[in-house]
């Protein structure tokens, strides 16, 4: 509990406010979406990627849900902690990745399949072509 009380202290140092959104991604294997509390959230892999949460694989492809509470970067990061997922990256680090998760989550409708866009040069998201 402590680390997380001192990750909100850094982001509020930071002097900007965290990105906030509604929706989340959840991971779509053969063509289906993980019910449960299952989510796909970011990670470095080396490279950026999504993660199935609390299962720790590598998602593919994941589908826009709406979540009905606010999500911000600590919420992520706690998500993974309590999960014991190492995320792959230092806390500055991790919140910038989340961060730029939740933007490109924010962009997309619900229901929407998304997968993680290798050509960009930092984590970005583009619609799937197909659900898996």
């Amino acid at each position: 509990m402590k680390f997380m009380n001192e990750a909100k202290n850094a982001l509020l140092q930071r002097g900007k406010k965290p990105v906030k959104t509604k929706k989340a991604l959840v991971p779509v294997v053969n063509g289906k979406i993980v019910s449960g509390q299952t989510f796909a959230l970011p990670a470095l892999r080396p490279e950026p990627c999504l993660i199935s949460v609390p299962r720790d694989e590598i998602c593919r492809v994941a589908s826009v849900v709406y979540t009905g509470k606010v999500i911000e970067p600590i919420h992520i990061l706690e998500k993974l902690i309590s999960n014991g997922i190492d995320a792959g990256a230092d806390q500055e680090l991790y919140f910038d990745l989340a961060e730029l998760y939740l933007g490109c989550v924010r962009k997309f409708k619900v229901g929407d399949f998304v997968e993680v866009d290798e050509v960009q040069d930092s984590f970005a998201l583009k619609k799937s072509i197909s659900s898996l």
